[in-house]
């Protein structure tokens, strides 16, 4: 009897060291997969904004709580630009006329106040 109780705690423990493989091949995989999708993300944060609305339009809403999306979204979006720089020449479409203004047209003799937001 006590030959028996030894090859059933020897079958256990393979079984346990199977299943312990396995499962740390599964997580590791699953770690890949999760690191390739934040790279992926990464990747298309850096880009313009037609691509990345694209991207962003085929995820999944769960999707959003697997990476962390606001830290990610304010380092790629950063930009170069430090306090008491001069602000890069842009243009606009004014909204009455439809005819594109550029930022360095306006700053000619006067300061420029830059809002961007909404007043409703």
């Amino acid at each position: 009897m006590s030959h028996q109780l030894a090859g059933n705690v020897k079958l256990t423990w393979t079984m346990k060291k199977k299943t312990k493989r396995w499962l740390g091949a599964t997580l590791a995989s699953l770690f890949c997969l999760w690191l390739a999708f934040v790279a992926y993300v990464d990747w298309a944060m850096r880009q313009p904004p037609e691509v990345f609305g694209h991207v962003m339009a085929h995820m999944p809403m769960p999707a959003y709580f697997l990476f962390p999306f606001e830290t990610m979204w304010t380092d790629a979006r950063k930009g170069t630009l430090n306090v008491g720089d001069q602000a890069p020449d842009f243009s606009v479409k004014n909204l009455d006329t439809k005819v594109p203004v550029n930022l360095a047209s306006l700053w000619a003799g006067k300061p420029v106040v830059l809002v961007f937001g909404s007043y409703t």
